[in-house]
């Protein structure tokens, strides 16, 4: 899996030379010493929330297709960078679901456990194996009421990346909210441009 994904790399940002393309394969490889699975995740590092951090209940507010507003309990992975996450007023969070209320179409559990869907990130590490992180469900939530509702113990903070994990999560969300548009929009912004 990690040889198509940096192939993936490769095609999404041409920039990486062949040099550094061959030593992340090399990488790769070393991964191989874990058997199956590489971990991605460590203990939690310290008392203060880190990015990529998972939480197993977070409240999710979204609106549904109805128009109606929806608030839903979930699995949830940190966004907010590590030094907002102790001053910045509000955090985000993606939502983690489970593979199995996902779909019950093989092809669609694929391209998530294969990290070919830009809006899914999946780890496949023993602590996580059974859910994705959802890129395109995101929440913001006061950071003292989070603090709060963690040290009530509603939620628990369950893992932290560890810096394989690290890259596979900025990776995937550079993709996700910085690939660039398709050419024909890029055109039509550029009509757009007064001169």
């Amino acid at each position: 899996m990690m040889n198509e994904y940096v192939s993936f790399l490769q095609k999404l940002f041409p920039a990486i030379d062949p040099y550094t393309a061959q030593q992340a394969k090399n990488a790769v490889k070393e991964f191989a010493r874990y058997g199956e699975k590489t971990p991605f995740f460590t203990e939690p590092l310290d008392k203060d929330f880190q990015q990529g951090d998972i939480f197993s209940k977070v409240p999710f507010v979204y609106v549904d297709r109805n128009g109606q507003v929806q608030l839903a309990e979930v699995g949830g992975m940190l966004l907010t960078n590590s030094c907002d996450a102790t001053r910045n007023e509000l955090l985000q969070f993606a939502a983690v679901t489970p593979l199995e209320s996902y779909s019950a179409n093989p092809r669609n559990i694929v391209a998530v456990t294969s990290n070919i869907n830009y809006q899914y990130l999946y780890f496949p590490d023993t602590k996580l194996h059974d859910s994705f992180v959802n890129l395109g469900l995101i929440t913001s939530i006061s950071r003292e009421s989070f603090e709060g509702y963690v040290a009530a113990g509603k939620s628990e903070r369950k893992v932290s990346l560890n810096l394989t994990g690290y890259f596979l999560f900025i990776t995937k969300l550079t993709v996700f909210f910085m690939r660039p548009e398709d050419r024909e929009v890029l055109i039509s912004r550029d009509c757009g441009t007064a001169s």
